[in-house]
């Protein structure tokens, strides 16, 4: 076995290590929070090392779906892998960034529909975000009566 063989299966046996020591923390995080993008994103702080530069977020300034989209932006700029793994990251760190950077995308939906609206005689194409559990679900809804109103079904 040469030395970058060894290397690698170090590596993996470090990461199966960190695995077993952080995903019952990682879960217990997400835990309840399904469909909750809020509450994902104001206690981030929990799971993330100090050194992540991630800002605490309370519950108070993720009132409008503007603000849970820049922040979820944010959140996911600060733990994308490879954001990570340019700052130099340990191993761990690499291991938790990635666990909560795939229960951020996988918790939200994105959907972008593109429709048509009738303003002061212009036809304007709107994007519509839709994220669980959140207020652009409600625009979501109004997408599709728009769209019938409008014979689009």
């Amino acid at each position: 076995m040469n030395q970058r063989d060894r290397q690698s299966q170090n590596e993996q046996e470090e990461r199966h290590r960190i695995a077993e020591a952080m995903d019952f923390e990682i879960k217990r995080w997400a835990a309840g929070k399904e469909g909750n993008m809020r509450a994902l994103l104001s206690s981030m702080e929990q799971v993330l090392w100090p050194e992540c530069g991630w800002e605490p977020v309370s519950l108070t300034d993720l009132i409008t779906s503007g603000s849970v989209k820049k922040v979820y932006r944010k959140a996911t700029l600060c733990v994308h892998p490879d954001k990570v793994q340019q700052k130099g990251a340990t191993l761990e760190q690499k291991y938790i960034a990635e666990k909560v950077f795939d229960i951020l995308k996988n918790r939200a939906i994105f959907i972008w529909e593109w429709f048509l609206l009738e303003t002061e005689g212009a036809r304007t194409a709107v994007a519509v975000l839709m994220v669980r559990n959140d207020d652009t679900v409600q625009t979501h809804g109004n997408f599709y009566h728009g769209m019938r109103r409008f014979g689009k079904e």
